[in-house]
């Protein structure tokens, strides 16, 4: 456990102070034109990641309780990463084919290094959610840690010794080492050989009805939040006519991370654990459980705005804030951070329950209130601030009605 967190906030911090650096040494319009491109990456890799990356680490969960089913779980195992190399693949093309004609001010050469960067981003995410499925957490905070550093590491010193194309290629070079980092953790640490799929059971698990019913739905579910906070920086480019605009939303993000990253670091522990017990024991527990759990997370995060308020000067001088507005986007990032991890517990129950569309519901509508409210209110940067939060606070309500509505197959409540 303390290997766990202290991993995460290392990679946390790491992750600050070289966003505070490379805005300090690019300039916050710069340093937000090459955000643009890096997070378009990162979040259309999503799609490639997301409902696949939950799908094994259900499978290789369910395995400990069913043996027997182990020949299974290396087939479905197999192919959703080959599945999620070929949605990549597809991604890569797409987001080159944006770059050259739809965001022309930026150059399709740096969408081209983003686009390369994606095939390595998804082996590394499924790589990282193999370890998590067979409870390799020491490993994963390991490879989280120094994957982090290399990757921040190599932007910085792209970005100091060549300008914005070094950051990109830094991006790429990062992200190259960090799939290398996980892939070899992976290696090194599941020892049981595992059974070597035929072709027939990789197309019988890509063609069966659970991987399509969960997987899909998945997908869509988890790689809205990602996307959507792209284009949130899309709108607030537009609004603006600026890209300091990301430059700011990128770091308020940060701190959204750093608020969330221990609900998440301890979900990553009792994720497999979750879905075998929620598996086997009454409905009525589960939801009584997943409340306690949101609970405890609230009570855990709440006192992160005082904080930011203590450290407000200092943060203003670091990231060279130019007026009051961009403090303003951070408080509402690390608010709208204690709602999502309010809602970690909630989305552990779904997921363990197989209970698929109503994580959908429920992020569609996230989705739609955010960038709604981000396109609606006046501002940039400020907007989606607000958005975000607002957004947070209604899924969040929306969450808790459909676990105390909700009835489950068995007809309880």
């Amino acid at each position: 456990m303390a290997l766990t967190v202290g991993s995460s906030v290392a990679s946390n911090l790491s992750t600050v102070i070289a966003t505070a650096l490379l805005v300090r040494s690019l300039g916050t319009e710069t340093f937000g034109r090459v955000a643009f491109i890096s997070t378009a990456a990162s979040a259309l890799s999503s799609f490639a990641t997301a409902g696949l990356a939950l799908y094994i680490i259900r499978s290789i969960s369910m395995v400990t309780h069913h043996p027997e089913t182990e020949r299974t779980s290396a087939a479905e195992v197999t192919a959703a990463s080959l599945c999620g190399q070929l949605i990549a693949a597809c991604i890569a093309a797409l987001l080159i084919l944006y770059g050259y004609w739809v965001q022309r001010d930026l150059g399709p050469g740096g969408f081209a290094l983003a686009a390369l960067a994606l095939p390595f981003i998804t082996a590394d995410a499924l790589a990282k959610n193999k370890l998590i499925g067979h409870q390799h957490i020491g490993a994963l905070s390991l490879v989280t840690v120094l994957g982090t550093l290399i990757l921040v590491g190599m932007q910085l010193a792209g970005a100091l010794a060549f300008g914005p194309l070094g950051y990109l290629v830094g991006f790429l070079l990062g992200s190259v080492f960090q799939c290398g980092c996980s892939q070899l953790a992976c290696r090194v640490t599941i020892s049981t050989v595992q059974p070597r799929p035929t072709w027939q059971e990789l197309r019988d698990s890509l063609s069966s009805k659970a991987f399509k019913s969960f997987v899909v739905p998945a997908t869509l579910a988890a790689s809205m939040v990602p996307v959507a906070h792209w284009c949130a920086n899309l709108i607030a480019v537009n609004k603006a006519a600026r890209y300091s605009d990301v430059a700011i939303l990128t770091v308020a993000m940060q701190f959204f991370n750093m608020v969330v990253f221990l609900p998440t670091v301890l979900n990553k522990i009792i994720l497999p654990w979750t879905i075998r017990k929620y598996s086997t024991s009454d409905s009525a527990d589960n939801k009584a459980h997943t409340r306690r759990q949101a609970l405890l997370t609230f009570l855990l995060t709440c006192p992160a705005p005082l904080v930011l308020w203590l450290l407000s000067g200092p943060i203003s001088s670091l990231y060279r804030f130019s007026d009051a507005s961009s403090m303003h986007v951070v408080y509402c990032f690390v608010a709208a951070g204690i709602l999502a991890s309010t809602s970690i517990a909630i989305s552990n129950y779904l997921v363990s329950s197989e209970k698929m569309a109503l994580g959908l519901t429920i992020n569609a509508l996230w989705t739609v209130t955010y960038l709604g409210l981000a396109l609606l209110m006046p501002g940039g940067a400020i907007a989606v601030g607000w958005g975000l939060m607002l957004a947070y606070a209604a899924s969040l309500g929306l969450a808790l009605y459909l676990l105390a509505t909700h009835r489950s197959h068995d007809g309880s409540q």
